[in-house]
């Protein structure tokens, strides 16, 4: 039986090509990955509010397949209207499912707990309105936000289209002499192909929003299996 450890089920938005081929590949044995989309428009305040409305028909999809755990993953669309409205809507979505719900901003919230670092700096693929926002989410949070760059990006199909080498030079531009954490942002940036790297090269740990995820979705379950090559998270 596939997912004999555990059934994670992904609600995407309808343009992501990446969180699943990542967290398919990522996967120990015994952990299956299922999914299910939401339309997403663009990657604007407007798209992302309007996606949100669907996650209800989501959850209820998601619970057809005995999912053990349930991600929305979507970073900018659960970080967009702040700290309150995200742990607001994963309420609503939690009186829904038998599963434990979590959006991507707060697995991001646990893993970077867990890391202990305060000062981080951010690099997303998002327009300036989403990247604010990421920096008053992730304030209230309790970080200090010491530099935050994004790439413009407001056609959410063209995000999965940029390869990895992206993330990797935009990570390492963001970097200050002061960050202590480097964070990539995006469920459809592909990220975990050099996030082993880019933290060798740096010297500071790197979270990404889909590395935080299938970490956090692991954890919830009970499963604490260290997974080699995809960063120092995966080694706690």
């Amino acid at each position: 039986m596939y997912g004999y450890r555990e059934r994670i089920g992904l609600i995407l938005p309808s343009t992501n090509t990446v969180m699943e081929s990542e967290l398919s590949r990522m996967v120990p044995e015994g952990i299956s990955v299922h999914t299910t989309r939401v339309k997403l428009t663009a990657t604007n305040p407007e798209g992302l509010k309007a996606m949100s409305v669907n996650a209800e028909r989501a959850v209820d999809e998601l619970e057809s397949c005995l999912s053990d755990v349930m991600i929305y993953g979507c970073t900018s669309g659960s970080f967009l209207q702040g700290m309150e409205w995200d742990d607001q809507f994963r309420a609503r979505l939690q009186s829904l499912a038998s599963a434990k719900i979590l959006t991507t901003s707060y697995a991001c919230r646990l893993a970077l707990e867990a890391m202990g670092r305060r000062k981080i700096a951010i690099a997303t693929p998002y327009i300036d309105s989403l990247n604010e926002a990421a920096k008053g989410y992730f304030t209230a949070a309790g970080y200090e936000i010491v530099n935050l760059k994004g790439l413009g990006i407001e056609v959410a199909s063209n995000i999965g289209k940029n390869p990895p080498h992206i993330s990797y030079r935009l990570g390492k531009e963001v970097v200050t002499p002061e960050t202590e954490l480097l964070f990539l942002s995006c469920t459809g940036f592909r990220t975990m192909e050099i996030v082993e790297r880019l933290e060798q090269d740096l010297g500071i740990p790197v979270i990404t929003s889909n590395g935080a995820s299938l970490w956090a979705a692991m954890r919830a379950h009970g499963i604490k299996e260290k997974l080699p090559g995809y960063g120092s998270l995966f080694q706690l």
